[in-house]
């Protein structure tokens, strides 16, 4: 039996234990889009209807809907640009326009009350926007607009991506969770 000393056990467990803890690092990393938290990657657009809480500042806290231009406007600052931030960045650029001479290390939260409608067109029964719901795949779109047309190609769709993700159009699948402001399009089938 190997006797070490309590000082080289410590060491050794320790250092077993950090390697350990570094192996394999981007097993954890998700492996496509769709596998983020939405609030975590979810950059605000055009009518997304946000709250904007100003602790202790009753006549600063509102709902506030983000306009063509990309912003809102707000008590006491006027306009500010919102569009393509994250909630958290927004919360940044919020706290601080309020720091700019209005108020002493401000206390600002900003949630989505409401997300932008995504869009769906092409061979289904009612075309049009749609109310975006969480964890919305295509066939749950599909069923929103009432279904496929009997022309519809039911096994591949595009995509038509919002701004923010470069306005590609990819082929995706059934189950593809969309986001808010993506257009659909559910192709017709050759024959």
């Amino acid at each position: 039996m190997l006797v070490m000393p309590l000082k080289t056990t410590f060491l050794l467990s320790f250092a077993l234990l950090f390697i350990g803890a570094c192996q394999n690092p981007i097993e954890n990393k998700p492996k496509n889009l769709n596998d983020f938290d939405q609030s975590h990657r979810y950059v605000l657009g055009t009518n997304d209807t946000i709250n904007i809480r100003v602790f202790n500042e009753r006549d600063l806290s509102g709902q506030f809907t983000i306009n063509e231009q990309g912003g809102v406007t707000l008590p006491l600052i006027g306009a500010v640009t919102l569009s393509g931030l994250t909630p958290q960045e927004a919360e940044q650029v919020v706290k601080a326009e309020y720091s700019n001479g209005y108020l002493i290390n401000p206390v600002i939260s900003v949630e989505i009350e409401k997300y932008r409608d995504f869009f769906i067109i092409g061979e289904v029964q009612s075309p049009g926007s749609y109310e975006y719901q969480p964890d919305l795949t295509v066939m749950k779109a599909v069923a929103l607009a009432g279904g496929f047309t009997y022309r519809a190609n039911q096994k591949s769709f595009n995509l038509s991506e919002t701004e923010e993700k470069s306005n590609l159009q990819l082929n995706i699948s059934r189950t593809y969770k969309i986001s808010p402001g993506d257009v659909i399009i559910v192709k017709e089938r050759l024959f």
